[in-house]
């Protein structure tokens, strides 16, 4: 599946229902938090990772 979605540019489904809840609530700035917290977590891990990570593409 991962590679369908790499093949065809398309995004992957949670990513798309964050987007999709998002924009239906009110403005609550602890989820927004959250959500900048998960990325801040994930590029610190994608950096220390750097030289064992491959593009699939």
């Amino acid at each position: 599946m991962i590679v369908l979605m790499a093949i065809t540019d398309t995004e992957h489904p949670p990513a798309a229902g964050t987007v999709l809840g998002m924009s239906t609530r009110v403005f609550d700035p602890s989820i927004f938090a959250i959500i900048i917290g998960a990325v801040i977590v994930l590029a610190v891990i994608k950096r220390v990772l750097r030289r064992y990570l491959r593009d699939l593409i």
